[in-house]
């Protein structure tokens, strides 16, 4: 009986340390892009459409910071594209329907990551010339360029992945020696998620460090 008792506290014990060290896990970093496209693709001088209806489309994009307040013709633009009422500037928009102000936010190493990027990216898909139908998977990759204010930093986010006529989804990595400031030695890891469409949030979540 002694001994059941004993086995039983072991166990108990093993329970609460496993717990312990779970509650002591630290989070994975996260950070969150709210932005909005700049270009036409289909008219950008880096897409590439070809006879056979294979596409090779370049998107640009940014969000956050001063650009903001250049891009709110463009914005107000958007909006009315997208059918929402009464949008004259970026941040208007980005709240209307992203529920989330224009540019990055999130925290790295457990501090805060805000700030503004611009977005370079190539969507490669298939599609039908006679019918115009999408078929076969959407590739979706590119880079990002992140401009934080807090902290001072700067640094380049390149991604590969998938996408859908309304999401996007893949993985993520820092490119190596691209940071300054304090993000000048981050390096790290993830996956991102999000949405696709003239206006976007895209979260990214991984492991960052310097």
């Amino acid at each position: 009986m002694k001994k059941l008792v004993l086995l039983v506290c072991v166990f108990v014990l093993l329970i609460v340390a496993t717990g312990a060290v779970s509650a002591n896990k630290p989070e994975p970093d996260q950070f969150t892009i709210t932005g909005y496209t700049t270009n036409d693709p289909f008219t950008d001088p880096e897409t590439v459409i070809k006879p056979n209806g294979h596409m090779r489309l370049h998107v640009t994009a940014r969000g956050g910071g001063d650009a903001d307040v250049t891009s709110d013709g463009l914005c107000a633009s958007l909006a009315e594209d997208l059918d929402i009422p009464d949008i004259t500037t970026c941040q208007a928009l980005c709240v209307a329907s992203q529920n989330q102000a224009c540019g990055v936010a999130g925290l790295v190493n457990g501090k805060p990551f805000t700030g503004e990027f611009t977005f370079d990216e190539w969507v490669e898909l298939r599609m039908n010339p006679l019918t115009g139908a999408i078929y076969g998977k959407v590739k979706n990759n590119g880079i990002v360029t992140i401009t934080t204010v807090t902290p001072d930093a700067s640094t380049v986010v390149q991604f590969k992945g998938e996408a859908d006529s309304l999401n996007v989804w893949g993985k993520f990595k820092v490119e190596k020696k691209t940071g300054t400031g304090a993000a000048s030695g981050l390096k790290g890891q993830g996956d991102y998620a999000g949405n696709a469409g003239l206006v976007f949030s895209v979260t990214f979540t991984g492991k960052l460090n310097d």
